[in-house]
């Protein structure tokens, strides 16, 4: 009913959708608004994960009035959240805890409301930057470094991408008129944004691992046979409640996932779905400068061990125009006594100016056949919102709506060439240009696999590698983007084209002083000599055409010698 509340369905409810968000970033920011005080309500919330929802009604105000009761370990946790979306407000306006029996333990929250959008948080980062172009990389809990809440907090810390590979909010700026373009921007994916959340990654955001559920990956393009590593590291071992190792986020607890079996050891691994951390990860910052950032992290458990060196680096175009390149290095070394191999990919989470995806998008994969793909069942035919050009590039034709996801999956069999083994894409839209490729292990090494997923937020060209490892040994990568805008483009090209036309004036120049030269050292003598016959005769000279000259021929100017044209010729003769 109008001006009341209404029920959300079941779909509302489950893990990742908004409500869900909405209720675990209130959670989180409760949990930092209780600090380390003591009360029963911030005790029973300290260190817990948001279990479900058990209840959610909604009310259609200026806004959308949120109430929902969540389960939190033990104990129920009750919220009144008000949503407006087109300004970006989110807040928490009430929040109580009760036991299972219905115990009343207190308010968890003052009467000020608390502000969830984000909007007024700050990130830990490192700022990159080189003229025209500059770059953020969040970065993860250091060890040694203790949290600073409610003044840097990290943007990232939940159970799935890479923690060192949070590179976005690229800023490009154009030094004719100062307009700037955001790229890969922090607030554009998955708002409310919850560091808790698996999805909640930014830009060039990593993951190890194939993107599906279970410990093993399917089998990917050429050789690359089933049963290659999720990702994860000593899962089957793990009994239920016991740790296993995520590859770039750390040691995990299995079965602690909303929607997991807590009390089965043979629980299905869920890549998408926040696990539990079974201690702090070990994050240390090696060294940064205005142009790079280097990480280090590593984790080992039961015999599987791993470390990971990250270098960010930003460069300055080598022609002196504005804008540049983005390197990502990653190092990976097996530092366990067990081989492992698992397939990488960054998401590349593309957003430009917090615009919906649609026109003017355009986006070419570099490979053999892209008309050669599958759209998942889940998600609307990509062909519904891009056309293929002849020239293998997906033109955006509508713009894509929030209820609308799309994933495109291409075949191995007609793409697995050489041409693909870059694992290289441009993205363009107006004045701006993207390139991109994911460097391999080893000289000519085929792709594991080339997706493109696309909602109403991103689009997400993703090339992945196959990473193998050796116990006692490392492998490493280079993911390189390079950012432009056409201005500049242009620019560089007017300049190539405008020394081309300066060289051939120059030459033409030369060439017509050989040509007529000659015969204005005649004239020059026949001035003189005519200077004492009079006006008359002297005219008629100047006026004549070089004998073996075009009539077109220009005069070359000396000082006090006037030019003559066919337009001055009268009043050349008055004067006279």
């Amino acid at each position: 009913m109008a001006g009341g509340f209404t029920p959300c369905d079941a779909a509302a409810l489950a893990p990742g959708s908004t409500v869900w968000r909405t209720a675990s970033v209130a959670l989180y920011r409760l949990q930092e608004n209780c600090g380390e005080a003591a009360s029963p309500a911030c005790d029973a919330l300290r260190g817990k994960p948001l279990g479900a929802i058990l209840t959610a009604h909604s009310q259609v105000v200026a806004g959308i009035n949120y109430k929902m009761q969540c389960g939190v370990g033990d104990v129920l946790l009750t919220l009144l959240v008000f949503e407006q979306r087109w300004s970006r407000t989110l807040e928490l306006v009430t929040a109580s805890v009760h036991s299972q029996n219905g115990d009343d333990l207190g308010l968890v929250l003052d009467p000020l409301r608390l502000d969830l959008s984000g909007a007024n948080t700050r990130y830990t980062a490192a700022d990159l930057h080189v003229p025209g172009l500059s770059a953020s990389v969040f970065l993860p809990p250091l060890t040694g470094h203790a949290a600073r809440r409610g003044v840097l907090e990290p943007y990232y810390i939940s159970s799935r991408f890479d923690w060192g590979s949070m590179v976005g909010d690229v800023r490009i700026t154009s030094a004719d008129d100062g307009a700037a373009h955001t790229l890969l921007g922090s607030s554009d994916w998955r708002w409310p944004h919850d560091p808790t959340w698996t999805e909640a990654g930014v830009g060039l955001a990593s993951e190890f691992g194939c993107g599906e559920d279970g410990v093993r990956c399917a089998g990917g393009w050429g050789a690359y046979e089933a049963g290659s590593l999720n990702g994860v590291l000593g899962y089957d071992e793990a009994a239920a409640g016991e740790s296993f190792l995520k590859i770039g986020v750390g040691a995990l607890v299995k079965g602690s996932c909303p929607g997991c079996n807590a009390t089965d050891p043979a629980d299905l691994y869920r890549f998408n779905r926040p696990y539990q951390l079974a201690e702090r990860p070990d994050w240390q910052l090696v060294g940064v400068s205005k142009t790079s950032v280097s990480l280090r992290h590593s984790a080992t458990l039961r015999g599987w061990g791993y470390r990971i060196e990250r270098t960010v680096r930003m460069s300055a175009r080598e022609d002196g125009e504005r804008g540049g390149e983005l390197t990502m290095e990653t190092v990976l070394a097996n530092t366990g006594t067990h081989a492992f191999s698992t397939p990488f990919y960054s998401h590349n989470l593309y957003t430009i100016d917090s615009q919906p995806s649609g026109p003017p998008w355009a986006v070419h994969l570099d490979m053999a056949a892209p008309q050669r793909y599958s759209s998942a069942a889940w998600g609307s035919a990509v062909e519904e919102f891009f056309r293929l050009d002849a020239d293998g590039t997906f033109i955006a034709t509508s713009s894509v709506s929030e209820d609308v996801l799309m994933k495109a999956t291409f075949l191995g069999d007609s793409n697995n060439t050489q041409s693909s083994r870059n694992g290289s894409f441009t993205m363009e839209h107006g004045d701006v240009r993207i390139s991109s490729s994911l460097g391999g292990t080893s000289e000519g090494e085929a792709l594991y696999s080339y997706a493109m997923y696309v909602e109403r937020d991103i689009i997400s060209p993703e090339p992945a590698r196959m990473i193998s490892v050796a116990p006692g040994e490392s492998v490493s990568w280079v993911q390189r983007t390079s950012f432009a805008l056409e201005s500049a483009l242009a620019a560089e090209e007017a300049h190539a084209q405008s020394h081309k036309g300066w060289v051939a004036r120059m030459l033409l120049c030369v060439c017509i002083v050989a040509l007529v030269s000659p015969a204005f050292l005649k004239r020059r003598r026949q001035i003189n000599e005519l200077a004492a016959r009079g006006a008359n005769s002297l005219q008629s000279s100047l006026l004549a055409t070089p004998q073996g000259s075009d009539e077109d021929a220009p005069y070359v100017k000396f000082p006090g010698t006037p030019i003559l044209t066919g337009s001055s010729k009268s009043e050349a003769e008055g004067r006279a």
